[in-house]
């Protein structure tokens, strides 16, 4: 896990998988793998760098001095930054839940022409054909308002420009009314070639923007408009790039390929019924997500899936440090186990629980008979199990049996049987870098005898 810093833009960013950057991007190393923690302390920080523009701001940035809740060791306080970082995941969870039922959303089946659509789309039966954008559309530049001349959060209006993050609005203000622009129009950053559709009355930050309204009333909907953005992106996204920008001179050539009818005409039925389908099988996605609690069953596994996850034999292998080239580099007297999570609900319980469990019993993949190992082990190495290199490390320590019930009772991500028996660790982060054991982990995942998702105890030779 990496954080992205964007020097010109001050922004961050969690690289979870593998990336490439361009220039003026730091990469930053973590020392720490809590995802929570980093998300605050990325909050804090990013309140401590000021706005200097397009300059650059790592100068400044590197020197920053953050202010940190502290528990009594002195030790920062991961207990209230997780409970914080939940509290703001929930509220959001909840202004998001409210918005889909508002909008109906909630219904989300696909009806007959939306299924077709998505049917014939996939199937190339959709014919589509480069149309000049003059043809179809007015195109004009936004006015000019620079943002030295306004005042921020002043008011109710939409302060757009050409960056990417939250729809291209950086700002509500008030402003000079003669210099809005009317909404239901889509916007084309005229530097980056970020284009979005703006619903509402807006005002525009450089005059370079440029503003496509369409001609025709059956593309004045927000399907249409919304459909129009995706097109102009992959018609206009090749041709355009900062050292050659589009401009209203230069996009009088050009053309954008749009769905048509049998008779010529823009196809504004097949619009709507496929960015209807797009919306509802987004929505279908975020839906478990926001109401997953307690014993939920977690979204991330189908019905197939979760009955493997229980049931499946997931045997615990005891290894030695002899056993792999990379524990030369590990300096370990114990045991460690070796651990993955097999989802982000998944790590999210281990997280925010603080435990970590194993398998009792006479059962496939216990632990039962190697309980010794259990008061003589204090590290876990944890590893996503989609993406190994991704590493948590944790101290572990004090383990107890518990039931089925009462990990259920604890909102285990996975609905277990209750009568079934468990071991359970408190689990706290470790300040040791998980970079230090990926070579290990790769090794342990590339055995022959390992069997995907399953534990594994390495102890010291003759343990």
């Amino acid at each position: 896990m990496y954080v992205i810093f964007g020097d010109h833009t001050r922004t961050f960013n969690i690289a979870r998988k593998s990336f490439s950057v361009l220039d003026n991007v730091k990469v930053l190393i973590p020392f720490i793998y809590d995802i929570k923690l980093i998300l605050y302390l990325i909050a804090v920080w990013n309140k401590q760098i000021p706005d200097l523009g397009y300059s650059r701001h790592w100068s400044i940035a590197k020197n920053c001095k953050l202010r940190l809740p502290l528990d009594n060791d002195n030790l920062i306080n991961k207990r209230y930054v997780c409970q914080f970082i939940t509290l703001i995941g929930d509220n959001y969870k909840n202004d998001l839940k409210n918005y889909l039922k508002t909008q109906s959303l909630f219904q989300n089946n696909l009806n007959k022409e939306e299924i077709k659509c998505l049917k014939d789309f996939k199937e190339s039966k959709i014919k589509f054909i480069p149309i000049k954008i003059i043809d179809k559309f007015e195109v004009s530049n936004a006015h000019n308002i620079l943002k030295s001349q306004i005042k921020s959060k002043s008011g109710k209006y939409p302060y757009v420009t050409a960056t990417e993050g939250n729809n291209s609005v950086s700002d509500y203000i008030d402003y000079d009314l003669n210099s809005i622009e009317k909404g239901n129009v889509v916007f084309i950053g005229g530097k980056t070639l970020v284009i979005s559709y703006q619903e509402k009355d807006f005002f525009s930050n450089d005059s370079h923007n440029l503003l496509i309204r369409n001609l025709s009333k059956e593309g004045l909907t927000e399907n249409a408009q919304l459909f129009i953005v995706a097109s102009l992106n992959k018609s206009l996204g090749k041709k355009y790039s900062w050292g050659d920008s589009i401009s209203k001179a230069k996009i009088q050539e050009d053309v954008v390929s749009l769905p048509i009818k049998n008779d010529g005409e823009i196809d504004y039925d097949f619009m709507k019924n496929f960015i209807n389908a797009i919306k509802k099988l987004i929505v279908k996605k975020i839906i478990p997500f926001i109401e997953i609690s307690g014993n939920q069953q977690n979204p991330y596994e189908t019905k197939n899936d979760y009955n493997s996850y229980l049931e499946a034999a997931e045997p615990f292998v005891i290894y030695q440090y002899s056993d792999f080239e990379a524990s030369a580099k590990i300096t370990e007297s114990d045991p460690i186990l070796i651990g993955c999570y097999k989802s982000p609900a998944h790590l999210q319980w281990i997280l925010n629980q603080n435990k970590y469990n194993v398998r009792l019993g006479d059962r496939a993949g216990s632990m039962e008979e190697h309980k010794r190992l259990f008061n003589k082990t204090q590290k876990l190495v944890l590893y996503n199990v989609e993406e190994p290199t991704e590493i948590q490390v944790m101290e572990i320590s004090d383990p107890k049996e518990i039931t089925g019930k009462q990990i259920n009772e604890m909102g285990y991500p996975y609905k277990r049987p209750e009568e079934f028996r468990y071991e359970i660790f408190n689990a706290i982060h470790s300040y040791d870098s998980g970079q230090q054991y990926s070579d290990l982990v790769k090794e342990v995942i590339s055995k022959p005898d390992h069997i995907e998702g399953a534990p594994a105890f390495i102890t010291p030779n003759n343990f």
